[in-house]
């Protein structure tokens, strides 16, 4: 399932579990990238949360 999919769905569609937490786990990955690139910053309070973390 990619975003184009999710986009399509209406609000009577179903998204399966296994489905949604792939989306999650890619999001992490570039999350954790995005955290990578930008690590110089993190000591200024730059910081891009994983999707299962808690704020």
């Amino acid at each position: 399932m990619t975003t184009e999919d999710v986009k399509k769905l209406g609000e009577s569609s179903t998204i399966y579990i296994r489905d949604l937490l792939e989306l999650l786990e890619i999001y992490n990955k570039y999350a954790e990238q995005i955290n990578k690139l930008y690590e110089p910053f993190l000591n200024k309070g730059l910081r891009v949360f994983p999707s299962t973390s808690s704020v």
